[in-house]
């Protein structure tokens, strides 16, 4: 039987911790920052918070991503929870962590500078805090999957984009080099990556075409071939 008294309970904080992984100069990358509160400032950490009165979870994680990078385009997914006793020195936390895809040069300078944030490439990422680098351990398998199996990667790109740059995307997630030659005549098939007539150089030397991803053409026929 349930003890209806709450004031029996203990009392603990509710975090939220959030892997955020761009494109960062050709690679996959997490978005970091240098702590500056308790415990263990100037420890690298996930970015991070905790979730407000009458506020609930999906709301808090879209809060704190917008917080610190100023992105309002992203896609998230929970990891799980982490609440071992000994996690924080400080007071009995639970942390619920999730990952989110960015496009990387849409986060603010500013914010950067202003929260003290930097893109690690996850060939180097440094130690975490607490349990953090377990979660980004965890988010980068289910990441992997989905990457793997559904359209979500358009996350880290702009809404304009050249091949190169998608091209950019998935050598960094497979781990593979992903010639050219063979690259590009696969991606004119792919029914849901729309040619613009808008072009480029901002993403490289030359002047390039700039595609999109059509969401609605995905939706209508659910197929992801890349």
């Amino acid at each position: 039987m349930m003890d209806d008294d709450n004031s029996c309970h203990p009392q603990f904080y509710v975090a939220i911790d959030c892997a955020i992984f761009g494109i960062y100069e050709g690679e996959l990358s997490l978005l970091v920052v240098r702590r500056k509160a308790r415990p263990a400032p100037s420890i690298w950490s996930l970015t991070g918070g905790f979730t407000q009165e009458g506020e609930n979870m999906a709301d808090a994680i879209r809060r704190v991503i917008y917080t610190f990078t100023g992105v309002n385009r992203m896609y998230i997914e929970q990891v799980g929870a982490f609440g071992e006793m000994a996690r924080d020195s400080e007071e009995r936390t639970v942390s619920v962590a999730y990952y989110a895809l960015v496009d990387s040069y849409a986060v603010g300078k500013k914010l950067m500078r202003k929260h003290k944030l930097f893109w690690f490439n996850l060939k180097k990422i440094p130690p975490l805090i607490l349990d953090h680098n377990e979660m980004v351990k965890k988010a980068r398998k289910i990441m992997q999957y989905k990457l793997e199996t559904t359209p979500v990667g358009f996350n880290l790109l702009p809404e304009l984009f050249p091949l190169t740059l998608l091209m950019d995307l998935y050598k960094a997630a497979y781990g593979k080099e992903m010639l050219t030659k063979n690259f590009r005549p696969r991606m004119h098939r792919v029914h849901f990556l729309k040619r613009t007539d808008k072009k480029s150089k901002k993403y490289s030397n030359r002047l390039a075409i700039l595609y999109r991803y059509d969401s609605e053409a995905y939706l209508k026929n659910p197929r992801f071939t890349l």
